[in-house]
Parts: C-alpha cells; sequence; structure tokens
C-alpha cells in the first residue's frame, strides 16, 4: 500500500483526493493555484520507498521567489579556501535538478546606500567582518573529493540575516517574525532536518537570546553564527541544501549598471576605489551572476503591512509559548522550584517545601554596560520593604548571568511582571505568562535632542510593538531632567543652560539616549507595583485606564474585561 511517512494512502482518500482534483480544475482551470495543488497531490501518491523526506521534491518557502526573502542552493560544499558544488543529486524521478548557479555574497548591510567591506567608504569604521567569503562558481564541481568531502546528515542548513541582529530587540522584530511566519506556514516533515545559522554583519557573537528565541521555531535546536560555516582546512564539509534569508538578489549586471550610475564624488558614498573594489569580486567573463546582498529584515506579507503586524506579535508570541511547552516538557515544574528559590535566598520562607504559588515575583531589568539603572538597588529594597506582606517579592534580572537558554526563559516564566529602561533587555518579557506586566521607562527626550521615536506615548514605541495586541500588559513611565546623571549643577529651570550643558562637546555622546544612564523616581515604581496588586489578572479595562491616568503611565496595551460581569478579555490602548 502506498504510503506517506507512516500514514496510508487507503481507497477512500485516494477517492477524496480525486474528488478535490475534479473541483479544483472546474473552478480554477489550470491556473497556478491547480498547477500546485496537482504537485502536492503527486507527493501523496508517492511511494515511501526514498529513505530521506528532505530529498522529496516539494514546495518551500524559500523556493517562492516572487515573495520570500529566501533562496537556496543545492549540494554545496567548502573546505580549505573555498567554496564549491557538490554532485548533483537532484533531477531523479520525481525530483527537479540542483540548483547550482554562480553566486557571491556582497557582505555588507544594505539599508539606503551600500557599505563595502571593511567599513563606511571614506566615512566611519564599520566593522564588518571580513571572514565571512560566498563565492561560487556553477562550474566548480570538479573541486569536489568523493573520499575526502562528506554531506551533513542534516539536509537543510539555514542562514538567517537582517540589519542589527546584535540586539535582540531588532533580532525579535527582524528576523524571528517574519523567518517564523514562513516556517509555520511551510513546515518541514521533521523539526531534525533544519539547522539554523545568524548571519551577523559586523563581528558579533551569537548570545544566549539568539538562541532562546531561535529555539521557539521549528529546528533542531542547535544555532552557529554563519561564520561556522566559513571553509575549514581540516575539513570538506556539503550540506544537501543552503538557505540564505534576509538578502537581497540581483544579478552582476544589474549591480554593476546601479554603481555606475551612483558615481559620486571622492569622499562621499560610490566612490571610485569602492568602484573598483566591488568590481574586483565580480568576474568580468561571469556577468550573470547572482549577487546577494545582506537586507534590513526578513520580509513576510503576512506580518509586515501595518494592519498585519497588529496581531503578528500576538501569534509569534503564542507560537513561542507552545514551541517552547513542548521543548521544555517539565517547565511549569522548573518554574515553581525557581521561584520557592527565590522566596528561600531572600529568606522570606523558611525552607525550600514551601509553596510559592501565591507570590508575585516583580523582575527589575539591569544592564551592565549602557543605559544603566543607577538607582536600581534602591527602588528594589524599596519593593521589598513596601510589599513583602502583600507576597510580592522583587528581584534583580540580568539575562547576562543566564548561562543557557533554558535558564533564560524560566527566569522570565517566573516573573509577573518586568521594569526596566528602554532597550534590548525588555525584549525577553515577551516570555512573560498570560496577563504579565512591562513597564517601560521613557528616555527625556527633549526637543533638541535625537530620538524622540523611543519615547513615543501617543503610540507603541518601537519595542512596544512586539507587545501590542498580546496579552500582555504594557505601561510606559517618561522620565524626566531628574533622570539624567548629567550637568546637575546646572539649576532644572534654566533650560538653556541645560540645552548648553547638555549638548557641549564633553557631554554630547553621553546625553545620547542610546549610551546614557537613567537614574528612576522611586516612587513611581511604588505605584506601579501597587497598581499590579490592585488589578491582579481580572481588572476591567476603565479599572486599569484610570490607575494608568492616576500614576501618569501610559497603557499601550490592556489584556482587560470590558465589565466586571464579562469572563472574557480584550485588548484595549490608552494613549496620551
Amino acid at each position: 500500500m502506498l504510503t506517506i511517512s507512516d500514514h496510508p494512502l487507503t481507497p477512500s482518500k485516494i477517492i477524496k483526493w480525486s474528488i478535490i482534483l475534479v473541483f479544483a480544475v472546474f473552478f480554477f482551470g489550470m491556473s497556478r493555484r491547480t498547477s500546485r495543488l496537482l504537485r502536492e497531490i503527486s507527493l501523496v501518491f508517492q511511494s515511501s520507498t526514498n529513505p530521506h523526506p528532505s530529498t522529496a521534491r516539494q514546495e518551500d518557502f524559500w523556493e517562492r521567489t516572487e515573495e520570500s526573502a529566501c533562496f537556496h542552493i543545492d549540494s554545496v560544499c567548502n573546505w580549505k579556501d573555498g567554496w564549491f558544488y557538490g554532485p548533483n543529486q537532484g533531477g531523479g524521478q520525481n525530483q527537479a535538478a540542483d540548483y547550482q548557479p554562480t553566486v557571491l555574497l556582497l557582505g555588507t548591510l544594505l539599508e539606503d546606500i551600500d557599505i563595502l567591506e571593511g567599513g563606511w567608504d571614506d566615512l566611519n569604521d564599520f566593522d564588518v567582518d571580513e571572514r565571512i567569503q560566498v563565492k561560487i562558481s556553477s562550474d566548480s564541481r570538479d573541486l569536489y573529493d568523493e573520499g575526502a568531502c562528506s554531506f551533513s546528515p542534516t539536509p537543510y542548513h539555514l542562514v538567517a540575516q537582517s540589519a542589527y541582529n546584535e540586539m535582540m530587540g531588532e533580532f525579535y522584530v527582524r528576523t524571528i517574525r517574519g523567518l517564523n511566519r514562513w516556517m509555520r506556514d511551510y513546515p518541514q516533515g521533521s523539526e531534525d532536518d533544519v539547522q539554523i545559522y545568524v548571519h551577523f554583519v559586523e563581528r558579533y557573537d551569537i548570545f544566549e537570546g539568539h538562541r532562546l528565541f531561535l529555539g521557539g521555531l521549528p529546528n533542531n535546536n542547535r544555532f552557529e553564527s554563519f561564520v561556522s560555516l566559513m571553509p575549514r582546512r581540516d575539513a570538506c564539509r556539503c550540506f544537501r541544501k543552503l538557505i540564505f534569508c534576509g538578502y537581497l538578489m540581483e544579478n552582476a549586471t544589474t549591480v554593476r549598471s546601479g554603481i555606475n550610475s551612483n558615481m559620486l564624488p571622492d569622499s562621499q558614498y560610490i566612490t571610485a576605489s569602492f568602484k573598483e573594489r566591488i568590481f574586483s569580486k565580480i568576474d568580468s567573463d561571469d556577468q550573470k551572476s547572482i549577487v546577494f546582498k545582506p537586507h534590513p529584515l526578513i520580509p513576510n506579507p503576512v506580518t509586515d503591512c501595518r494592519k498585519c503586524r497588529d496581531n503578528a506579535y500576538r501569534i509569534l508570541r503564542n507560537d513561542l509559548t507552545k514551541k517552547h511547552s513542548e521543548r521544555y516538557h517539565d517547565l511549569d515544574d522548573k518554574i515553581r522550584r525557581y521561584r520557592r528559590q527565590i522566596l528561600v535566598d531572600m529568606g522570606l520562607v523558611g525552607n525550600s517545601t514551601i509553596d510559592a504559588d501565591g507570590w508575585k515575583f516583580v523582575g527589575f531589568a539591569r544592564r551592565k554596560s549602557r543605559r544603566l539603572w543607577l538607582n536600581v538597588d534602591d527602588a528594589m529594597l524599596m519593593c521589598n520593604e513596601a510589599f513583602w506582606k502583600y507576597q510580592v517579592a522583587c528581584i534583580i534580572v540580568d539575562v547576562e548571568e543566564a548561562e543557557t537558554p533554558e535558564d533564560q526563559l524560566i527566569m522570565h516564566r517566573s516573573l509577573h511582571a518586568l521594569i526596566g529602561v528602554h532597550g534590548a533587555q525588555l525584549t525577553q518579557g515577551v516570555l512573560l505568562p498570560p496577563h504579565g506586566y512591562i513597564l517601560e521607562l521613557l528616555p527625556w527626550i527633549p526637543p533638541y535632542a535625537h530620538g524622540e521615536w523611543v519615547a513615543l506615548t501617543d503610540g507603541p514605541t518601537p519595542l512596544g510593538e512586539i507587545f501590542h495586541n498580546t496579552d500582555i500588559n504594557h505601561y510606559g513611565y517618561s522620565l524626566n531632567r531628574n533622570s539624567t546623571p548629567l550637568c546637575l549643577h546646572v539649576e532644572v529651570s534654566d533650560e538653556n543652560g541645560t540645552r548648553l550643558c547638555l549638548t557641549n562637546e564633553e557631554n554630547e555622546q553621553k546625553f545620547n539616549w542610546a549610551a546614557r544612564d537613567f537614574i528612576v523616581p522611586v516612587n513611581a515604581i511604588k505605584v506601579f507595583v501597587s497598581a499590579i496588586l490592585r488589578h491582579g489578572d481580572e481588572a476591567t479595562c476603565d479599572e486599569m485606564r484610570t490607575g494608568a491616568e492616576e500614576g501618569a503611565f501610559v497603557l499601550y496595551n490592556a489584556y482587560c474585561r470590558r465589565s466586571a460581569n464579562q469572563s472574557n478579555f480584550v485588548t484595549e490602548h490608552y494613549y496620551h
């Protein structure tokens, strides 16, 4: 009997698929939709004699070139100093020939203009990782050595790239959001078939936070930097499919034409030296070779439009939660033990057998560099002194102290609330349990300063979009002049003197919101924690809105009930 995986193809199923095909042809004719259905049905009728599902012909998201920012090459190897193609493994019955074009990676970040490998041309020092080099000729199969080269047992190796991948918030927004949806809509037969690598344009390492978010996608849960795929002298390594997501593809002729038409005088963007170095990478006798360059994000039509994004983050959060629960079967027990140990370490309970379920845990996000919360210890001390009698434990949350992705997951799933200055350390807030609370402390941005978008109160902040329309309550609190530990000798009322001091040569860089340290009013934290206790998980929307107004908070996302006698929850947004 014909089979697909372990599911027998019974006579009733044959009849079912035949009826579907007849109706498809009747309603749609021999359209593209019908053609796709025919391909899918042909897979159903294939024999299961093929030992590896990855070699069966199927349409995957990286093949949808009209929509996807992903593409693939087949049977590719590297060794010593270069890349080359291996033997063509496709082209047999029910299989397409391997895709093995001439390809060249320009290791540059592409936004509005091209960036030269090694730095912005004649502008700034942009530390591009020049270890990453991919150049493969379509005529390179003769370099393959069957005796020395071996194929990875994992058929699909996927490289994910987007701008600022080193920043966790940007990584979540630009890489995870789009990639999760592609993999969700076009799942592989087995998650073990996919291994993911992160391409950092600059020299950065992969962090546990990257592994945590990638671990919420369908894959084999092994993650490395793209650098690890570069050629090695000690081994010839081959990959059945190498997939690139987050790149712009062009042919070499288009790239040359674009550079020639944008030539500018020396010391500006595209100079003669830029042209010479780029042209040297594109062989003159191979004008039709494919050039691919880093794109700002991994786009997906289902998640990128403004209306689409309204629900994209809710779906993404649900997907990550489900996948992590599947991956860590004893997660709930570990969270209980983690919470109980916190209470023991703080001396709030006498032994480790006491149930911690009645307690609420508030995390204070701490960074080790840039945007430091200078008085976080004072805020935590106040919190514990004021609220321990209400069974509230306030703790420091430092993702850099978590040794594994699972540690980060447990750390955040154990919290009922997370408080921190605007920045990447709040990204893991998407891991909080349902009805969790986020307080984003918004930097003071006077009219003469740069960065007003990070302190928005009339709509979500860039970070706040990831909590939009989820079951997390997201608050914001605008810090004022007193939050800035600079120019303290100038009277607050002296606005002109304050401006001159903050923007002088000594303080200008320190005052930049991305680098500035902060002092947070302790009373604002007290009001916020009081609101958590008052609202709990059952607050009405009016109660939450009124509480936010009284505490001078903006309530970006409220997960609430419209009235006390309703059991269903909705999301509301109360901006200033």
